[in-house]
C-alpha cells in the first residue's frame, strides 16, 4: 500500500482556514461602497456603517436608528438607498475583492507567500484592525 502524500494532506489542512475570508471581504467593500452613497447631512449615517465579523459570516450594519428610513422611505420621505445601490452597482468589484483575498490567503496557507498577504488568517494586512470571534 502507498502512503499518502504528507505535503499534500499537511496543504489540504491549511486551505481549511482560507474560506473565513470571503465574507469579510465582501463585508468590508459593501461597507465602504455604502459610506460612499449615503447621503450627507450630518455625517452621523456615514460614519456608522460598519462591518460586522463573526466565525463564519460577516454582515454590514448601521447604528443609525434612522437609516432603515433613509434606505426604504416613509410615506413622508422618499427612499435614498445607500445599501443597495452599493450592492446592485458593484457586484462585480466586490466579487473581484472576494477572489483576491481568498488567492491571497490561500498563497499564504500554502507557503508561497504573497506581496500582499504576508500575515496570518485575523491579522491580515488587507483589513486592519478585523478580530474575527
Amino acid at each position: 500500500m502507498a502512503k499518502p502524500n504528507a505535503k499534500l494532506i499537511a496543504q489540504l489542512k491549511a486551505l481549511e482556514s482560507v474560506p473565513w475570508v470571503a465574507p469579510v471581504a465582501a463585508a468590508e467593500r459593501v461597507a465602504d461602497l455604502a459610506r460612499h452613497y449615503a447621503p450627507v447631512r450630518t455625517g452621523y449615517l456615514r460614519d456608522h456603517i460598519k462591518a460586522r465579523h463573526y466565525s463564519k459570516t460577516s454582515n454590514v450594519v448601521s447604528n443609525a436608528p434612522y437609516s432603515g428610513f433613509v434606505e426604504f422611505g416613509t410615506r413622508y420621505m422618499a427612499a435614498q438607498p445607500f445599501l443597495r445601490t452599493a450592492l446592485d452597482q458593484h457586484r462585480r468589484e466586490i466579487l473581484k475583492a472576494v477572489a483576491e483575498a481568498m488567492i491571497g490567503e490561500m498563497h499564504v496557507a500554502l507557503g508561497r507567500g504573497s506581496s500582499r498577504w504576508t500575515r496570518p488568517p485575523g491579522q491580515s494586512s488587507q483589513f486592519p484592525g478585523i478580530s474575527v470571534s
